[in-house]
């Protein structure tokens, strides 16, 4: 038995419809909406700059910042008083410090189970979703199976 030239047999020079989620977008689909602007990589890097408060120092609060940033890096202690001195102008490391002295922030693993630093009303929003994946890789470990 001989098999068809092409590719594992199958047939040559036949086209398949293109699957409804590749095809590619036209202007004419929606015809209230024009096509959405291509920015470029600069533009992009700006607008994320700027998203994180890295563009320009703001001057805001720094609860304010944090809930506009749902999370902060904070591994090591210092890393959000840094962090927040770098995004905020004018800020006191002592307005932090009581922020977290009366628990309107907490540093609690979330986002890929490491430390962040968020406030108190989004740690009860991002905790319940990332408990599953803390609960498998403690699971995991040796020490938690030694527990059972």
């Amino acid at each position: 038995m001989t098999r068809p030239a092409g590719r594992a047999g199958l047939r040559t020079g036949v086209r398949r419809p293109t699957p409804p989620y590749l095809a590619k977008p036209t202007a004419y689909r929606y015809p209230m909406t024009r096509p959405a602007q291509t920015l470029s990589y600069r533009a992009l890097n700006r607008a994320m700059l700027d998203r994180q408060l890295l563009l320009t120092r703001a001057s805001q609060p720094a609860k304010d910042a944090i809930t506009h940033l749902v999370g902060m890096q904070a591994q090591a202690p210092n890393a959000s008083y840094v962090g927040l001195w770098s995004r905020l102008a004018g800020f006191d490391h002592a307005e932090l410090s009581e922020l977290t002295r009366s628990r309107q922030v907490v540093r609690i693993p979330v986002m890929r189970g490491t430390i962040h630093l968020v406030t108190a009303e989004d740690a009860l929003t991002l905790r319940p979703l990332t408990q599953v994946v803390l609960t498998r890789a403690f699971n995991s470990q040796a020490f938690a199976r030694n527990l059972k």
